[in-house]
C-alpha cells in the first residue's frame, strides 16, 4: 500500500494502514492479500519532488502571464 499524498498523515495512518477493520490494510489482509504499508509521502522521493517542483514553477510562470497589471 503506497499513499499518493504529499506527506503521511492521519488519513494514511488510520484509513490506509490502521488496525481498524475498515482500513485498506485490514480489508486486504482479510481477503488473504498480503500487503505492506509504505509510510512515506510523495515529497520523500527526490525524483518526484523534482517533478512536482518543475510543474509548480511552470504553473506559477503561466499564471503570472495571465494576470493583468
Amino acid at each position: 500500500l503506497l499513499p499518493l499524498f504529499a506527506v503521511v498523515g492521519r488519513h494514511t495512518l488510520e484509513d490506509m494502514a490502521g488496525a481498524s477493520e475498515n482500513s485498506w490494510y485490514s480489508r486486504l489482509t482479510a481477503c488473504g492479500i498480503h500487503c505492506t504499508p509504505v509510510l512515506r509521502g510523495m515529497t520523500e522521493y527526490e525524483g518526484l519532488l523534482d517533478i512536482w517542483g518543475d510543474h509548480l514553477a511552470c504553473a506559477m510562470r503561466d499564471w503570472s502571464h495571465t494576470q493583468t497589471p
